[in-house]
Formats: C-alpha cells, sequence, structure tokens
C-alpha cells in the first residue's frame, strides 16, 4: 500500500511486478523500503516524469540492475561508502550530540568539513 501512495499508478496492475520486486528486496520493511526507493531514484532505475505528471521504470532493469544488499544496515553502509569523505568524517561528530542540538551548535561544529 506504501508504494501504490508513493508511484500513484493509474491501476493497482501497473505496479504489481515492481511492488513484487521491491517487497522482496526490503521483505515489507518500511524504513529499507524507503532508503531501496531512494536508491533507484539515484541511480535512474526509478524516474520521475514532470511533464506526464508519472513515475516510470522498467521491470527488468530494476530487477537486474539494483544490487543491493538484503539489510538496511548493507544499504545504508554502502551509502556511507559512497558519501564525500568530508561528510562521513563529521558523522561521528553529529552522533554524539543529542538529538535535539541546536542549529548554532551544528554549524560550529561542522565548520570547515561541509560548505
Amino acid at each position: 500500500h506504501v508504494l501504490t501512495e508513493i508511484i500513484n499508478p493509474k491501476t493497482p496492475e501497473d505496479i504489481a511486478e515492481l511492488s513484487s520486486i521491491i517487497h522482496d528486496k526490503t521483505g515489507g520493511n518500511v524504513f529499507f523500503l524507503h532508503q531501496y526507493m531512494q536508491m533507484l531514484v539515484e541511480t535512474g532505475l526509478l524516474i520521475y516524469n514532470v511533464g506526464l505528471t508519472q513515475w516510470s521504470w522498467d521491470d527488468d532493469d530494476v530487477r537486474s540492475r539494483s544490487h543491493v544488499t538484503n539489510n538496511v544496515v548493507g544499504l545504508l553502509k554502502k551509502k556511507l561508502e559512497s558519501m564525500d569523505r568530508s561528510r562521513t568524517v563529521v558523522l561521528p561528530l553529529i552522533a554524539c550530540l543529542e538529538p535535539h542540538c541546536a542549529e548554532s551548535i551544528l554549524r560550529c561544529v561542522l565548520q570547515g568539513f561541509i560548505d
């Protein structure tokens, strides 16, 4: 149901195969689904056509070219490994701060690391 809300197909049959592929990859984990969908967009496997106001994809391409691990940790690790080093150096610093850290403190900690 989450995928239907995101893609908003004309009919449920339009996304049946994509839904099956994504469910196989994510196991129905909503957080993993979000990360996986983001990866599909970033790699050009899922494209939003503004003119047609609809998403497009090729089921076979998604199935064969979306080589990701079968768990959230593996996908996030892959994303971290692809990040610019200046950003990954700062992540442990941010992790030490409280969840509701003031923006001014974040700016101070991040100064010189990222633009």
